[in-house]
């Protein structure tokens, strides 16, 4: 949160970035990687809405679904059993 509490402070943008393919190429339980193709996809400029925490919060979550669409992984928050 701290870098999204910064960002929303200072009215800084936040670019999110997402690695797409790399599960592919380094898969659970393996030390090596596996020759595949990893791709960097930049995201749109998101802009903050406010200065305070639940705005920080805002960003994140923006953030964080930009990235989730990117990078072509399930939801892994989805999965967790509540609670």
């Amino acid at each position: 949160m701290g870098a999204f509490m910064a960002a929303a402070t200072s009215g800084a943008t936040i670019v999110p970035i997402a690695l797409r393919g790399t599960r592919s190429v380094l898969r659970a339980g393996q030390w090596l990687p596996r020759r595949g193709v990893v791709q960097i996809v930049v995201g749109a400029p998101i802009a903050g809405e406010g200065s305070d925490w639940v705005a920080a919060a805002r960003l994140r979550d923006r953030s964080r679904a930009a990235i989730l669409s990117a990078c072509g992984e399930p939801d892994l928050e989805d999965r967790r059993a509540p609670g």
